[in-house]
This record gives C-alpha cells, structure tokens and sequence, in this order.
C-alpha cells in the first residue's frame, strides 16, 4: 500500500464524512443543495465549504441541514481540496424582516414555520450552473454587531426590509449604511428586499427607497425589489438582477 493511500485511509478513519477538514486545517460545513434549472440528468450533490471566519460555528449547524457522504471509493491525491468556487451572499436585516422566509424560499420552494434565528442558517443555491452560498443572519439587537464576523469574501448582501415596519425604518438605514462603509464589503452588490408588500398600507418601493436614501450610494452596484416572502413573488427578479451583475464583471 502507498504512503498517500495509508494516509487517506487513516485520514478516513479520524473524520467521517460528514464531516471534513481541508489540507489547511479549516472545518467545513455542508449543507442540503436547492437545484434550480439544472439538468435533469445531473445527481451530482457538491460539497458545500465556507473557508471564512466561520469554521468554528460549525456545531451550531441548524438540525435540519442535510449533510452530504463523501465517496471513499478511491484515494484523492494529497493537498486535494474540497471547496467549489460559489459567490457568497449574505441576508440580513431586523428581526421579523422574513430573512429566513426568503432563504428557505429559495432553498426548498415552499414556505417553512420559522423561529427568531439565534447565530445563522445556511443553503447552497444553484442557479443554472451559477452557485451562491447565502447566509442568514439573525437581526435581533443583540446580535446586529456581530454581522461584520460574516462579511470577508461576501459578493452580495440582501438586506430585507419590513414593509410595515414604519417606526424602525430609520433604524434598516442606520444599519445598511454602517455595513456599506466595511472594507470587507467595498465591491459587494447590494439587493433590498421590499418585503411583505402584500399587507394593506404597507410602505411602497419608492418610499423605502426615500426613506433608505438610496440615491445616494454611489460605491456599490444597487436593487430594491417589492416581494411577498410567503408567495415567493418577486424573489426570482432579486436573483436575476444579482446574475446579471456578475455576467457583467
């Protein structure tokens, strides 16, 4: 037996595979995969890795995230990573927003019962070929200063915004702004979310847009999209504007 094989073996029987670790060390997270027009003929389920500040929340991993078996059929070559290109994004807003609505609208396509979420949810999204790996952060006060642990290497950030919310629309604005002047989120697009705009008497897209002064954000490429959480009704436009931006890079 080679010394690269007796290594995998080994290797094999410290980590399972449910669980991995790169050559660097790093812990990876995986996570069930939302295929959305994707070949029919393909069953390939990736490996879904997040190499930033965030291998040590891998204990909180919420229960329902599915994990993937890695095939131990043959022995990979040394120094072989695991992690796929994917662009990260990052949702977020206050509390009862519909941050984790939105997410498991795009991961499962149906409308799940959801709870106040303490830390973060994350799910692999594919969009034909394209894969975004979205994060979803809680938005409670407590815990709104802890956002800035999840921005390195972030490409988009969703903010979502209650409709209704009027009295702490300013406080939506407070917070967008001090994440827009993070250098870590100096080239991130920027996707609002109007949500909720199914309710009566709700906020419009121009208000908000007024109210969040987005007119004036000229370092960072912009969207604000009216959506309805529980339909799913304008969450594909805010996806298809985030595509179009990286055709253009």
């Amino acid at each position: 037996m080679s010394l690269s094989s007796t290594a995998w073996l080994v290797f094999s029987a410290l980590f399972p595979p449910a669980v991995g670790f790169a050559n660097h060390g790093e812990m990876l997270r995986f996570s069930g995969t939302r295929v959305i027009d994707y070949p029919q003929h393909t069953t390939e389920r990736p490996v879904v890795a997040e190499c930033g500040k965030h291998e040590e929340s891998f204990l909180t991993c919420p229960v329902h995230l599915r994990f993937m078996s890695l095939s131990l059929t043959s022995s990979p070559p040394l120094g072989t990573h695991f992690c796929i290109l994917k662009h990260k994004v990052i949702i977020v807003g206050l509390d009862n927003a519909g941050k984790t609505t939105i997410l498991y609208q795009f991961s499962m396509n149906e409308v799940v019962h959801t709870s106040p979420t303490i830390g973060s949810n994350v799910e692999e999204i594919v969009i034909n070929n394209t894969r975004f790996l979205m994060w979803d952060i809680g938005g409670q006060e407590s815990l709104r200063s802890s956002w800035n642990t999840y921005y390195t290497n972030t490409e988009f950030v969703i903010v979502v915004v209650d409709s209704t919310d009027r009295e702490r629309i300013s406080v939506t604005r407070e917070e967008l702004y001090k994440m827009l002047a993070h250098e870590d989120l100096r080239k991130a697009g920027l996707l609002i979310f109007a949500n909720k705009q199914d309710v009566k008497e709700c906020m419009t897209v121009a208000e908000i847009s007024q109210f969040l002064k987005l007119t004036s954000i000229k370092d960072h490429q912009w969207h604000i999209q009216a959506c309805c959480a529980l339909t799913g009704e304008g969450l594909c436009q805010g996806l298809e504007w985030m595509m179009s931006r990286l055709k253009i890079r």
